[in-house]
């Protein structure tokens, strides 16, 4: 009898617990939609493209997710809502738009991309292409520019440039996602990323909703998206902060040396675009985000050095933004506070659209 009361009781647990779990996996699902975030995978050279098994979907951000930010992955691996042609098939120039995160452009609709805005702003004049995988550094954006160029051999080059580029340029993540700089006797060498295969198991998980809302919205390591080998180790780790910092100037160099050389002639225009910028014009009303407001060394770097290389030109957008703010005391961030909105986006496109027309860089693409 007592044995049966037990069994019963662990029955009615059960059924509790698999009920929680149904109204969970339910909310998730319906009313706070769970973060739908493409998968990426590796190509040649360390270049990381989005997997284009899952065409469309949506991101949403944070533990209580209000919004969702539709994406659309292209033929090619990239958030578009064209698909992107090559020298031979197009009839226009073409703008490629190069960056980390904020030309990736999950935190906003694809519709509403930095690419998207810029096209708009060219009209049929030009085509406008965004490549942008998330955390890429200098580095990362000089090796994309040189994928970019053999598929796609673009007129004039845009770079939307975050925080810490030149140092994550020589110090990676710890899984070492992109290629980094090794200083050697003469210059530096560039070490490839660190071996990686997806994680099976993750996409079978992933497909739960109260899963994808644990590991993306609430930021719970549950399990490895991906397996690097154990024994891996960046060739810098033994690196220290200070020898780091020495470093910066010349890794910038470098990078810049061959971006100049390479691509200088069709023109580069690079914006900075870090969250501590916009949050100075909002009188730092958010000083729990942005601590000191203190950009990162990498922005003196690269507006002092940019402009000694030719067919290079830098600018930190500040004018931009701090007029929109004072016109309509607009927010510029998604809901993660550091990424910029569909808005955002637009007054960076506008930006650029200007830059582009007073560099002679659009003069030459209409010739």
């Amino acid at each position: 009898m007592e044995r049966r009361m037990i069994y019963g009781w662990l029955g009615r647990a059960l059924l509790f617990f698999l009920s929680g779990l149904l109204f969970l996996e339910l909310v998730f699902r319906f009313v706070f939609p769970a973060d739908q975030r493409p998968s990426s995978m590796r190509v040649d050279d360390g270049i990381m493209l989005f997997d284009t098994t899952t065409r469309e979907g949506f991101t949403s951000i944070g533990r209580v997710p209000l919004q969702k930010f539709h994406w659309r992955i292209n033929d090619q691996g990239w958030n578009s809502l064209q698909d992107y042609l090559g020298p031979e098939e197009r009839d226009r120039p073409l703008v490629a738009v190069i960056g980390d995160s904020h030309v990736e452009n999950l935190q906003s609709d694809v519709d509403e991309s930095i690419a998207s805005h810029l096209q708009t702003l060219l009209g049929d004049a030009c085509l406008v292409y965004g490549f942008g995988k998330a955390d890429q550094s200098l580095l990362q954006d000089l090796l994309l520019m040189e994928y970019v160029d053999s598929l796609y051999s673009p007129d004039t080059w845009v770079i939307v440039l975050g925080g810490d580029v030149v140092r994550r340029s020589i110090m990676p993540d710890p899984s070492a996602t992109y290629s980094y700089l090794v200083p050697a006797d003469t210059g530096f060498t560039v070490a490839p990323p660190a071996p990686r295969e997806p994680s099976g198991i993750a996409g079978v998980f992933l497909q739960s909703a109260l899963i994808r809302y644990l590991t993306f919205n609430t930021r719970l390591e549950l399990f490895p998206l991906f397996s690097i080998p154990e024994d891996y180790r960046s060739l810098n780790a033994d690196l220290p902060p200070e020898r780091v910092d020495e470093l910066m100037p010349e890794a910038a160099d470098y990078i810049l040396r061959k971006m100049s050389d390479n691509f200088g002639g069709r023109g580069v225009l690079m914006f900075l675009n870090f969250f501590v910028t916009r949050y100075r014009i909002y009188d730092a009303i958010e000083l729990r985000l942005s601590g000191d407001l203190v950009e990162p060394e990498d922005y003196r770097l690269l507006l002092e050095m940019a402009p000694e290389y030719p067919g290079i030109q830098c600018t930190d957008s500040r004018e931009a933004f701090q007029t929109a703010w004072e016109e309509g005391h607009r927010r510029f961030e998604s809901p993660d506070g550091k990424h910029l909105n569909g808005y955002g986006n637009r007054i960076l496109a506008e930006d650029i659209y200007d830059m582009l027309r007073s560099s002679g860089n659009l003069d030459g693409l209409l010739r």
